[in-house]
């Protein structure tokens, strides 16, 4: 199973870093699910998704405050 994922401005703008509330997981949350966790791979109610290396950098760019902007990346569940 594979999420294609889009994290809109809007999603950045109302993101929150290190939180349950980042811009991947409420982008992840627009899909469907309900508990979604991002800490090194994307926890999505009972799923596991990869979280590859695009993902990884905007995440971390987030975190530290530096500029971020709307992207799309394909996870993949993994276990």
């Amino acid at each position: 199973m594979r999420l294609r994922i889009s994290v809109t401005q809007e999603d950045i703008d109302k993101g929150t870093s290190r939180s349950a509330y980042c811009p991947v997981a409420l982008a992840v949350k627009r899909l469907g699910y309900k508990d979604v966790h991002v800490l090194g791979e994307i926890r999505a109610d009972d799923f596991r998704f990869s979280v590859p290396l695009l993902a990884a950098k905007f995440i971390d760019r987030f975190d530290e405050g530096k500029p971020v902007y709307p992207f799309t990346f394909t996870a993949t569940r993994i276990g």
